[in-house]
């Protein structure tokens, strides 16, 4: 789906699917008006342990770049999939957009190194904050999708907020809740 996309965003763009490097390969590596880079589309295994390891999407991403010699830009499952995106990954000016619809991999389940700082990092990549942080994402107000079932089971008291905050966060919790949940009342 995301090569399509990419080639949907920029058809005279080139784009190449498991790249190898060394005995690994790259998920896509994208040519685009002389720019080149790799892309790492990462789900939840990546960020929470499964198969008695945890993967770190940083390693990955310095291996894939010092192996191929340009850039590899880590698109994590909290990043939407839309042509936005993908013009965010060539141009600097373009405004992301982070969207979860029905994950059950949260920030606060995240068991890498340096949880919250990846995170920011990877997201920044995508030009995806606002304001008031990335806590949007699980909103309905920037894409056609429902509010992410996480939010009412918050609002019940199923579950706290702590739910969508990295183990090691240093931020505000305004950073990482939607608007309405970081009221200290209810999450």
């Amino acid at each position: 789906m995301l090569k399509r996309l990419i080639e949907l965003t920029y058809p005279q763009g080139n784009v190449e699917i498991q790249v190898p490097f060394g005995r690994k390969r790259a998920d896509l590596v994208v040519e685009q008006a002389g720019s080149k880079l790799a892309v790492e589309f990462m789900g939840p295994s990546h960020f929470i342990q499964q198969y008695n390891r945890v993967l770190n999407p940083l390693a990955r991403k310095k291996e894939v770049e010092q192996i191929l010699g340009y850039e590899c830009v880590v698109w994590p499952y909290w990043i939407q999939r839309c042509s936005r995106n993908v013009q965010a990954l060539f141009e600097e000016d373009v405004i992301g957009l982070a969207s979860v619809w029905s994950t059950r991999a949260h920030f606060g389940d995240f068991e890498i190194p340096k949880a919250a700082e990846t995170i920011v990092q990877i997201s920044q990549r995508f030009n995806t904050f606002r304001d008031n942080g990335i806590g949007y994402m699980y909103l309905d107000e920037h894409t056609a999708k429902p509010v992410h079932p996480i939010i009412e089971r918050i609002q019940r008291g199923k579950v706290t907020g702590e739910k969508l905050i990295p183990p090691d966060n240093q931020r505000d919790r305004s950073f990482w809740l939607p608007r309405g949940l970081y009221e200290d009342s209810i999450g």
